[in-house]
């Protein structure tokens, strides 16, 4: 297993911040999307297409900045089923982007790290990243910011991320993704899919698509197909109150 680390350090005269890209063998993993970040990463041919998680520090402009554009170019190249870590307000900062980021097949999975949520950690077959909260001298930590948020308010803020940017798959769905390419390798597969009752349900089945993807732009553009047009973005985003909370990461890959 292969693996290394880049730092990604934009510097201009009004943005210095830095992010580091982790790959452990075909999977990428960001720290940090400041703005600049993914102009430098094309510039230096990083391929941002292949990040599988997004970690922020702190919810706020130096360490996100470039996270909207970043969103818009791996839904239109594709890229499905990311997921997005940071701290207190991370819903809320991703809610507030969906008047201007509406890619509804992404598939984006927020994990907000709360302080005091032992679920909060990231796993995946290569990494393990568990939050270390860290808070100024003196601050009294309040207890909205504390444990898992099951709060209207919450609700509402994950309704709008998945109205703005689809549901994630499965893992069995997408193990079924993965592998439909190395069938269609398989000796014969397409002799034995080209046979005559086989052809014909192939059609109906494109036909029917055709006839509902039709339907559905009649209907609206929006994310929610059972709105009325301009229904989408009826609810209002909950408000909140920034934190200074910043959160180190403790990564482990496998044995």
């Amino acid at each position: 297993m292969k693996w290394y680390a880049q730092v990604v350090r934009p510097s201009t005269y009004n943005q210095q911040s830095t992010s580091v890209l982790v790959q452990i063998d075909s999977q990428r993993y960001l720290f940090n999307c400041g703005e600049g970040t993914q102009r430098l990463g094309f510039e230096n041919k990083m391929r941002m297409s292949k990040i599988s998680a997004i970690f922020l520090t702190r919810v706020d402009w130096e360490t996100m900045g470039g996270l909207p554009g970043m969103l818009l170019t791996l839904a239109d190249g594709g890229m499905g089923d990311l997921t997005i870590c940071g701290g207190h307000n991370l819903t809320h900062a991703l809610a507030a982007t969906r008047h201007f980021i509406m890619r509804n097949k992404m598939g984006l999975r927020v994990n907000e790290m709360r302080d005091g949520d032992v679920a909060a950690a990231f796993q995946d077959k290569n990494l393990q990243v568990k939050p270390v909260h860290i808070y100024p001298d003196g601050y009294a930590v309040p207890k909205h910011e504390l444990g898992p948020n099951e709060s209207a308010e919450a609700r509402t803020r994950r309704l709008l991320v998945a109205r703005a940017f689809g549901v994630p798959r499965t893992p069995e769905e997408a193990d079924k993704r993965r592998k439909q390419p190395a069938d269609q390798q398989k000796k014969g597969y397409y002799s034995e899919q080209c046979d005559g009752a086989t052809m014909e349900a192939l059609m109906q089945r494109l036909e029917e698509k055709d006839e509902e993807e039709a339907n559905q732009k009649k209907r609206s553009r929006s994310p929610d197909f059972n709105a009325r047009p301009g229904q989408q973005f009826d609810v209002n985003l909950p408000p909140t109150r920034p934190t200074p909370v910043a959160l180190c990461y403790i990564a482990q890959g496998p044995d």
